[in-house]
C-alpha cells in the first residue's frame, strides 16, 4: 500500500516536471515585474559580470532580467518556444536561441504568456497606457514580422538623454538607462519600426 506521504511526493514531482516542460502560462504565474525592472535598471549601463556579454546583447539582457529579477524559471523543452536557458558548464556557457535572439525570445513569450498588449507602428506618443513596469518590448525595425531588438519597461518619467517624458525602458546592445519606450530619438529606422509589447504572466 502506498502511503499518503509518498503520493504527495509523487504529485509534487509531477508539478515540477510540468513547470519545467509545459507550455502553459501558469508556469510563470509568479513573475515579479518590479524585480525584473529593478534588475534591468541596475545593469542597464554596467552589465552583470556574472553572465556572458555579447556584441548584440539586448535579448540576453532581457532574459537575465526575467530570470534573475523576475523569477522566471529556466525551461528545457525540445523546441525553441519550450526551452529558455543560459547555463555554465565546466567547458563554458551554453544557451538556447530563445535566451539570446530577439525573434526566438518573442516567440517563446508568445507561447508562454497570454498577455499580448498590442503593437504600434512608429509611435510618437511618449506615454503608452497599455504598458507598465516589467513588460517586455520587442522591436521590428523593418516591420517584416521578425523581431530585431528587445527591451524592458522600467519606469515613468524623463529620459535623461533625450528629455522625452513618458514610459521608459532599459536595454542593451546600445546600453540605455530609462530611454523613452519608442526609441524615437535614437532609432534611424523609426519610420518603419513596429513595437510589440507583452506582459510575462
Amino acid at each position: 500500500m502506498i502511503r499518503k506521504g509518498k503520493l504527495l511526493l509523487v504529485f509534487c514531482l509531477l508539478l515540477v516536471a510540468i513547470g519545467n516542460f509545459g507550455l502553459t502560462s501558469s508556469a510563470f504565474a509568479s513573475y515579479n515585474a518590479g524585480g525584473a525592472a529593478s534588475y534591468a535598471e541596475r545593469y542597464a549601463t554596467s552589465p552583470n559580470s556574472n553572465w556572458p556579454y555579447f556584441s548584440s546583447d539586448c535579448t540576453n539582457f532581457t532574459s537575465q532580467a526575467l530570470y534573475s529579477g523576475g523569477g522566471w524559471p529556466m525551461k528545457y523543452g525540445s523546441t525553441e518556444d519550450t526551452k529558455w536557458y543560459m547555463e555554465h558548464h565546466w567547458y563554458g556557457w551554453s544557451w538556447s536561441n530563445s535566451w539570446t535572439v530577439a525573434s526566438y525570445f518573442y516567440n517563446f513569450l508568445r507561447a508562454n504568456s497570454s498577455n499580448y498588449l498590442g503593437s504600434w507602428k512608429a509611435p510618437t506618443n511618449n506615454s503608452n497606457s497599455s504598458i507598465t513596469t516589467g513588460d517586455m518590448l520587442a522591436y521590428d525595425w523593418d516591420s517584416n514580422g521578425s523581431k530585431d531588438h528587445s527591451g524592458i519597461a522600467t519606469a515613468y518619467g524623463t529620459d535623461p538623454n533625450s528629455g522625452y517624458y513618458g514610459d521608459l525602458q532599459c536595454q542593451h546592445t546600445t546600453n540605455r538607462y530609462r530611454a523613452i519606450w519608442h526609441l524615437w530619438p535614437y532609432n534611424p529606422n523609426r519610420a518603419t519600426t513596429t513595437i510589440y509589447a507583452r506582459r510575462p504572466y
